[in-house]
């Protein structure tokens, strides 16, 4: 299961996240609908006979376009940004990492010998 989880799609994550917000988005919307008094308010927001109740009906709808689009965006540039870049340039950028790695784990133990001294100097102070 965990080996599940590290191999995700980023997109996956994306999308999962965009209608988890979308849904909360819409049953927070549809809260003061069902929440109408018995005259005809809605939970002393707006007064019902005014049209403003065609807003909250409409904003639901809106949410789930909204999601959708955004779930569009969300897949459509995801691969049209791996398919952009070339083999050259992710080679170039493997190997500048590697070398990042390299210097970070040759000056562990300086840095590690530094933080020692300054915990020792800070016990003395103390």
């Amino acid at each position: 299961m965990a080996n599940q989880e590290k191999t995700r799609d980023p997109r996956v994550s994306a999308t999962i996240g965009i209608w988890i917000c979308a849904t909360f988005m819409v049953f927070f919307s549809i809260v003061p609908v069902f929440g109408a008094a018995d005259n005809n308010q809605l939970i002393g927001l707006v007064d019902a006979s005014n049209g403003l109740i065609f807003l909250f009906l409409l904003l639901p709808v809106v949410i789930l376009l909204a999601a959708g689009a955004g779930t569009a965006a969300v897949w459509t540039v995801a691969k049209r940004s791996i398919a952009a870049l070339p083999q050259e340039e992710l080679n170039q950028l493997e190997q500048r990492l590697g070398n990042l790695e390299t210097i970070i784990s040759y000056e562990e133990p300086a840095l590690r010998m530094k933080i020692e001294q300054l915990k020792s100097q800070i016990d003395s102070t103390n």
